[in-house]
């Protein structure tokens, strides 16, 4: 089964992904649908046949535009754009909402707001949805500007930049690098809270020859002419990983980590 446009895969209900820790479960979901599309890119770059299994049962093939799974709009194109209008139409009804109200709040309630009603849906599956061309990502930026315009009762000329320093995040290109990263981080430093199908996800380059290079250490990727190829998780974390210094890289906390990679 050649791995095409408009391919997707029925998938069974799997309530074994969740279990008993949901946030383990939404992380596990994460990461298996990354894998999954990460594949998917690399399958398309080299032609190459593919079969999704689960549990050795080969999942059915459907020709679908879009499907909906576990929060995540998956598009024929990988584009994400179904997603991303998803998020906009959940987020764009409060801005009245927080036009009316601004000025009865504080800073601190302001800032919970923000976190707990748009930040919440913008940071959800942002390490996939968030590999998508700009002017995709473009209106959701907008809206997400405009909210924090509104909530931090501030000038319209004041800078996008001091709008997120203010609320100490970041504009969504930087939020899913940041997020790639911590899956990294993660991988180098605590496999333990990644699901055991990504303990060889990434290779270092000391696997593929013993010499004592400077770049022995990095991790090792393959080289993708398409630009599908360059944007599956395996290529652009590794990219993202050998730019870092050896001190970030050195880093064990993850806390410690994200805040000075910010």
């Amino acid at each position: 089964m050649r791995a095409t446009v408009g391919t997707f895969f029925v998938l069974p209900m799997v309530p074994w992904f969740l279990g008993s820790d949901r946030q383990n479960g939404t992380l596990y979901f994460k990461l298996h649908t990354l894998k999954l599309v990460s594949r998917w890119a690399i399958a398309k770059e080299h032609c190459v046949k593919i079969n999704v299994k689960i549990d050795n049962v080969i999942l059915q093939k459907v020709k679908l535009d879009c499907t909906k799974y576990f929060g995540i709009f998956i598009d024929s194109n990988l584009s994400w754009e179904n997603h991303i209008d998803n998020i906009y139409n959940k987020i764009i009804k409060f801005v009245g909402i927080f036009y009316k109200i601004r000025y009865k709040l504080n800073f601190e309630i302001s800032k919970m707001i923000y976190y707990a009603f748009v930040h919440s849906h913008l940071i959800y599956g942002i390490e996939i949805y968030g590999n998508t061309c700009t002017k995709y990502l473009n209106k959701l930026m907008i809206l997400n500007n405009k909210i924090m315009h509104i909530l931090q009762h501030a000038p319209l000329d004041t800078p996008v930049s001091q709008l997120y320093a203010t609320f100490h995040t970041l504009p969504l290109p930087d939020l899913h690098i940041i997020q790639i990263l911590k899956f990294v981080h993660n991988f180098m430093h605590h496999q333990e809270k990644l699901p055991c199908i990504f303990s060889s996800y990434f290779t270092q380059n000391n696997v593929f020859h013993p010499y004592n290079t400077r770049t022995k250490d990095s991790l090792h990727y393959e080289i993708y002419r398409s630009t599908l190829g360059q944007r599956s998780i395996r290529y652009k974390g590794s990219l993202l990983w050998n730019f870092l210094s050896d001190e970030l890289k050195d880093i064990v906390s993850t806390s410690t980590f994200i805040n000075k990679v910010k």
